[in-house]
């Protein structure tokens, strides 16, 4: 107790030397703050990340703060762009792979720097496959066209599936071909139609194009009478019974 109570009058003096012209002793300055925000994780190659950090200083430097960054870390093949001097702004990886970025900030005495990570990785377009169709086609019979679909899961599960028909002859009605694998429609006019089939799982797509030929398969009756010959006076009635047949089809347009 004693040796504190010694120590403390041997700094007064000093103390009240310091402060006998009335000025207050500066105060020290400290070194800036930085803060980034984390990047949810992955995200697919090529599309735009978000860089946001706040930088905070307490301007006891009379010089302006100076912001820098550094790639710390990328994958082969990723080419180094020189980054803006600024504590938010975007960057778009197109290399899959494990990025650390390292913000440092610089008030000409003190600095302090502050890490960001995030990783990216390749999304696969979905991959079509659907079956041959045997052409031509009989107008006025049911067709179906069926495909299969494979995707890597990215960015999700889910896969949209749309059908259109580019092309078709005229007098044909717009027809909704639905949203599913495969598709059933009955053509009604003869001649050359074009069907595209899109899957798309929000950030790639793959499509296929299936062209089907239409043709009027409608025959003409078949007629059936008796191999006879008949006699018959004049005048009196004759009755001639024959069969025909017919496909039911309608003539072509």
């Amino acid at each position: 107790m004693k040796f504190q109570l010694l120590s403390s009058l041997l700094l007064l003096p000093l103390f009240l030397l310091g402060c006998s012209d009335g000025s207050i002793p500066p105060v020290p300055n400290v070194a800036p703050t930085t803060e980034c925000n984390a990047i949810n994780s992955p995200i697919i190659a090529g599309s735009e990340v978000q860089i946001n950090c706040l930088v905070s200083d307490d301007s006891k430097v009379n010089t302006e703060l100076q912001l820098s960054w550094n790639v710390e870390k990328s994958p082969e093949g990723f080419t180094t762009t020189e980054l803006p001097a600024t504590a938010a702004f975007s960057l778009i990886p197109t290399v899959a792979g494990d990025y650390t970025l390292k913000l440092t900030a610089d008030d000409g005495e003190l600095s302090t720097t502050a890490e960001v990570s995030f990783t990216t990785i390749i999304n696969d377009p979905p991959i079509i496959s659907c079956d041959s169709i045997e052409d031509p086609i009989a107008r006025d019979e049911a067709v179906t066209v069926s495909c299969t679909v494979e995707d890597d899961g990215v960015p999700s599960d889910s896969i949209d599936l749309t059908w259109a028909m580019l092309e078709h002859p005229d007098g044909v009605e717009e027809t909704d071909l639905g949203e599913q694998a495969s598709t059933t429609f009955t053509p009604t006019v003869e001649g050359e139609y074009l069907l595209k089939f899109t899957a798309d799982d929000s950030n790639a797509s793959s499509s296929s194009e299936i062209t089907l030929t239409v043709i009027n398969t409608n025959t003409a009756p078949v007629i059936t009478c008796p191999d006879t010959t008949l006699r018959t006076a004049v005048d009196d009635p004759i009755t001639v019974s024959c069969d025909f047949t017919d496909d039911g089809k309608r003539p072509a347009a």
